[in-house]
């Protein structure tokens, strides 16, 4: 598993508009994504949760070893906004 905490979403209002924000943050950089609605950014958030929660397996330790530079944290973060 590659790690993961949830924080608190946030919804934002532009022009009378309901933005459903949220934050997923890397390592290397942070990603603010917007669902239209609440039932989207709920349906991201899980889906991401899902795919965080996934044990790495071998054959991808090696090819990221190949792939990505080495750091100290191997942490992905998701931020509700």
């Amino acid at each position: 598993s590659t790690g993961g905490e949830v924080g608190d979403r946030k919804s934002l209002s532009s022009n009378g508009n309901n933005s459903y924000c949220f934050t997923l943050r890397t390592p290397d950089r942070n990603f603010v994504m917007r669902a239209e609605t609440q039932d989207d950014m709920e349906k991201w958030l899980m889906a991401l949760q899902k795919v965080m929660e996934m044990p790495v397996t071998p054959q991808d330790s090696k090819l990221a070893s190949l792939l990505v530079p080495k750091k100290s944290s191997n942490s992905f973060r998701l931020i509700k906004r």
